[in-house]
């Protein structure tokens, strides 16, 4: 019994491990990425940890603890991105609030907030990022949506069998 208990410590610690190693590297790395290539490093960097943690873990637990750790891994990732990172990075408000935070008590004035966050600058970063993703292409001025399934495609595949069953 004490083996099975110790092997469960083993997969929590290992998954925990994995996580706070992502979210270091991302620190490090993000400062230097481009904003359309947010995705693609949040893939890069959720690979080459989950990696790391994988291999070091199947080497001191076995592969079926590897598996199971990976997995929890997964799901705290996951969360981290869907609940802290992407709030922050898409939300407007918190970037503000961000930006003002920064300057300290001297504050900023709106004239600033203006060069970064008007809606130009806005939507081009949001298109720019949704091409980068594959959520969209772009074909001779016009913007469309990419045939592949996403999370929007999803979302929007729910609205319609609900919307078609309480019409």
């Amino acid at each position: 019994m004490r083996f099975i208990m110790d092997k469960d410590i083993g997969i929590l610690i290992f998954s925990i491990l994995g996580f706070v190693l992502y979210v270091f590297i991302q620190f490090l790395i993000f400062r230097f990425v481009k904003s359309e290539k947010v995705i693609k490093g949040i893939v890069d960097v959720y690979l080459f940890t989950g990696f790391i943690q994988l291999l070091s873990e199947s080497v001191m637990l076995g592969v079926a603890p590897a598996i199971y750790s990976f997995i929890l891994y997964t799901l705290l990732v996951a969360n981290y991105i869907i609940g802290i990172f992407g709030l922050v990075e898409s939300s407007v408000r918190i970037r503000i609030l961000m930006e003002i935070n920064s300057q300290g008590r001297r504050g900023i004035k709106e004239k600033e907030i203006n060069i970064k966050y008007n809606k130009k600058i806005i939507l081009e970063k949001r298109l720019k990022r949704m091409i980068a993703s594959g959520e969209l292409k772009l074909d001779k001025g016009y913007y469309q949506l990419n045939k592949r399934l996403s999370f929007y495609n999803i979302a929007e595949m729910f609205y319609r069998i609900i919307w078609y069953l309480y019409k």
